[in-house]
């Protein structure tokens, strides 16, 4: 485990403490009117790797986010079908993995796999009112998205920028990756206004008696990073939280594992793969990623107010999720889209009326868990096709035996000597202590061109690539095996 992750459970703890008496003792069912489905609030977070207080950063200031996972069960170990937004939240809106849809960053694939689902549409089907307001489904340039809902917004799209000579540029390098920080209200910004309006929605479907589907995606804490000053006010400029564990690569980790589009360059810094932020610059944007965090975090607060206030709170599943995590300078990356754990896991809490509370699990889940854990939840049919498992029996029993693997993938296009491009797929499986990762040309099982072994009870910091020792052999043959069983092997509770 990681030394922050080691010092979760005595955090958490003192966490337990306050969540007492923030509890309702009152308990309730999940549905609060007779034969009424319960509502769905999905909150969607964009880049969010596991940096908030519920995930034993005392340093970070994350209360409403907090006061959720008091309110629900903290998945500690849930991995994203791949860390990158287009896949990852294919993955959670159609409840498969990429091993199956081939889904990565680009056109959308999931559209050709017969008997697909998506979220939207389906919740619709069954009688509920459906909204994705923000950042929900991240649409390639080119393609039909096939999934369905009764409103569709981007409230304050436009507002990436506070200022308007960035607000209005063309071209990514006429502007920052970090603005100010600028004294200016919540909705000078994009995520305030999305706030905004999920709170005006929330007033009016309250008053209805069809059960909602909501939802609401964030854009930060995504490049740029822009937030209020008043949150970054609330941290120390000179020592932000979350310093990198380890600024090298892995020894012995292949060509493939690096991403080198990192999403720093490109903007009026001028950094570049060769020329990556040094010392204080990285410090500075450690200071503005934990700003944004608290201005999502003020934002998602402002939502689960008003939830509470018109009295949604006792009939609504809360879900908080985010594609993936960042790697925020880790391994000398300033990137997503890595098999490594700082991208491939991020924060999942679900909250249920009348369910488990202050609880969490470390139990291996996926994102394409969720969705049929939805349907569960609302008593739905069950999807014809999924590749995940209903989640519930851990939010009544978080310390209940499950898989002992988690799957998910990375992607790169690389040059040939001809002059080519060849799509390699780093296809990879997390258990209790191993990742282990394959690298193949395409999606087939063929030759294998690299691998990858990291061993994160003794190296959490991802230091070496074990693959090549010998003690390794038997464990390497398994878990190479085990790599192929995604479609059976996931699906077995221990």
């Amino acid at each position: 485990m990681s030394k922050e992750k080691i010092l979760i459970g005595r955090l958490f703890i003192l966490m337990q403490l306050v969540c007492m008496n923030m509890q309702i003792l009152a308990q309730t069912t999940v549905s609060s009117k007779t034969n009424t489905k319960p509502n769905v609030l999905m909150i969607m977070v964009d880049d969010f790797r596991e940096q908030a207080g519920f995930y034993g950063y005392s340093d970070m200031h994350t209360p409403n986010m907090d006061k959720l996972a008091c309110d629900g069960v903290v998945f500690d170990r849930h991995y994203v079908t791949v860390p990158i937004c287009i896949p990852s939240r294919a993955g959670l809106l159609t409840g498969t993995r990429s091993e199956r849809t081939h889904q990565v960053y680009g056109p959308f694939m999931i559209n050709d796999v017969e008997g697909i689902q998506y979220m939207g549409r389906t919740f619709s089907e069954n009688g509920y009112f459906t909204a994705a307001l923000g950042k929900v489904w991240h649409s390639p340039p080119k393609g039909k998205l096939m999934d369905r809902f009764d409103v569709k917004e981007k409230p304050g799209a436009n507002k990436r920028y506070a200022l308007k000579e960035h607000r209005t540029a063309k071209l990514k390098m006429d502007t920052p990756a970090v603005e100010g920080p600028l004294v200016v209200n919540d909705t000078c910004y994009t995520d305030g206004m999305l706030a905004q309006r999920t709170i005006g929605l929330l007033k009016e479907k309250a008053k209805a008696d069809q059960p909602f589907l909501m939802c609401v995606g964030f854009s930060k804490p995504h490049l740029p990073f822009n937030a209020p000053k008043k949150y970054w006010d609330l941290y120390d400029g000179e020592n932000p939280p979350a310093t990198p564990l380890r600024l090298k690569s892995p020894k012995g980790m292949p060509d493939y594992g690096w991403r080198k589009r990192h999403g720093l360059w490109g903007y009026t810094e001028g950094w570049t793969f060769d020329a990556p932020p040094n010392k204080k610059e990285s410090i500075r944007l450690r200071h503005a990623y934990a700003a944004c965090i608290s201005y999502v975090d003020a934002q998602i607060g402002k939502i689960i107010n008003e939830v509470r206030s018109l009295g949604l709170d006792k009939n609504t599943i809360i879900v908080l999720w985010s594609d993936h995590g960042y790697h925020l300078g880790h391994l000398g990356m300033w990137t997503k889209n890595t098999n490594y754990e700082m991208t491939a896991s991020s924060p999942l809490i679900i909250s249920v009326p009348g369910m488990e509370k202050n609880k969490r699990t470390d139990a291996l889940v996926e994102t394409c868990d969720i969705f049929p854990t939805l349907m569960d939840l609302c008593d739905l049919p069950k999807l014809e096709l999924t590749d995940g498992v209903s989640l519930k029996p851990l939010l009544g029993h978080p310390k209940k035996e499950w898989h002992d693997v988690a799957y998910h993938c990375s992607n790169r296009w690389v040059q040939n000597p001809d002059g080519t491009k060849s799509h390699m797929i780093g296809r990879a499986i997390r258990t209790d202590r191993y990742r282990y990762i394959e690298w193949y040309k395409g999606w087939n099982k063929g030759k294998i061109y690299e691998k990858e072994l990291y061993d994160y009870k003794n190296d959490y910091e991802e230091s070496k690539n074990l693959v090549t020792k010998s003690k390794y052999k038997k464990l390497v043959n398994t878990l190479s095996e085990q790599l192929w069983q995604w479609e059976t092997l996931g699906k077995g509770i221990k």
